[in-house]
């Protein structure tokens, strides 16, 4: 189990992905090693086998974690935020649990606590720039420019290559009517990742709002809610998978 989560932490998923299936071998039954594995199926984008480890490690924090995430990521969200509420009642320190929890509040109807639940598990990751980007538009969505800024401007100091830093900086610039900045950071951004989402947005809102701060806030919201891709997913369900990659 360990070894499994050391080298997951230290970003050696292939090795991890071919230990854990020798490990699974001889330890079928090993629900802290079936947890582990199932928290790195997701990072290496096989989801059938971060459910079939969930299920076999019973109510290990990581395996309800892994499964509220599956939930998320299926928009079943009533259970994914009470799978991620047992989680933290096993472990509160678990940064997957606070982050998955608070995007799943971000996309349903009652946004409620959302902004908190993402910044305790950004505070928790300490460097995951996903998890800081997402608490930003958390607080985009409640309005709060300020504190949006500052957490872009955090995940900004652990990256200044990551395209969307710039792109979700520029759309803060455009709601507070800072155009000439927003232009800087769209351009920067296209620069770094021609298909970078925030950089996107911040554009279509530089060109319909018009430095209209009012109209920019309820166009803002309208782009979020809008389907991006063939499969239907709107923009705050690509942000929720951004918030956990």
């Amino acid at each position: 189990m360990l070894d499994v989560q050391l080298r997951h932490d230290m970003g050696e998923f292939e090795e991890a992905a071919a230990r854990a299936e020798q490990y699974l071998a001889i330890h079928p039954g090993h629900p802290g090693l079936a947890a582990a594995v199932s928290v790195l199926a997701l990072d290496v984008e096989n989801p059938e086998l971060a459910e079939r480890c969930a299920l076999a490690a019973g109510n290990h924090p990581d395996a309800l974690t892994t499964l509220g995430t599956l939930s998320l990521g299926k928009q079943e969200l009533p259970e994914a935020i009470e799978l991620f509420d047992k989680a933290l009642e096993a472990d509160r320190k678990s940064p997957r649990a606070w982050v998955g929890r608070g995007l799943a509040k971000l996309i349903s109807d009652d946004g409620e606590g959302a902004a908190d639940d993402i910044d305790q598990g950004a505070e928790l990751f300490e460097d995951h720039l996903g998890s800081w980007i997402a608490a930003g538009w958390a607080y985009l969505l409640k309005h709060d420019l300020r504190t949006a800024r500052a957490r872009f401007e955090k995940s900004m100091a652990i990256d200044h290559n990551f395209a969307e830093n710039f792109g979700s900086l520029a759309v803060v610039d455009v709601l507070e009517g800072r155009l000439d900045e927003a232009r800087q950071g769209i351009a920067t951004a296209f620069k770094l990742d021609r298909q970078c989402f925030s950089a996107m947005m911040a554009q279509s809102l530089l060109t319909s709002a018009e430095g209209n701060p009012d109209k920019g806030q309820k166009l803002f919201r309208k782009i979020l809610e809008t389907p991006i891709n063939d499969r239907g997913d709107t923009a705050l369900q690509a942000l929720a998978r951004m918030g956990l990659g």
